[in-house]
């Protein structure tokens, strides 16, 4: 059975804020001068992926509202192949 996806696909933002929060962790771990550089690198990664997961979607909702699924505008490509 083919993997449904959610309305915005995680993977893409969810690997490389892994990749980049494990990559961090010794630094934020180890006591040294540089351990609140890590610490500040890994909050701000999380805040953006909350914000670009949580805030953002829902931002565009309240402004667009139902609006968004409804346009009768063309879409780009539509616009840039012309009619057929």
């Amino acid at each position: 059975m083919p993997q449904r996806w959610t309305v915005t696909p995680t993977n893409p933002i969810l690997n490389p804020f892994m990749a980049m929060v494990i990559g961090m962790l010794p630094m934020a771990i180890e006591p040294s001068q540089n351990a609140p550089l890590g610490r500040a690198v890994i909050g701000g990664l999380l805040f953006a992926t909350c914000a670009t997961l949580f805030l953002v979607p829902t931002l565009f909702s309240l402004v667009h509202g139902s609006d968004a699924k409804q346009s009768a505008a063309p879409s780009p490509v539509a616009t840039l192949v012309g009619p057929t």
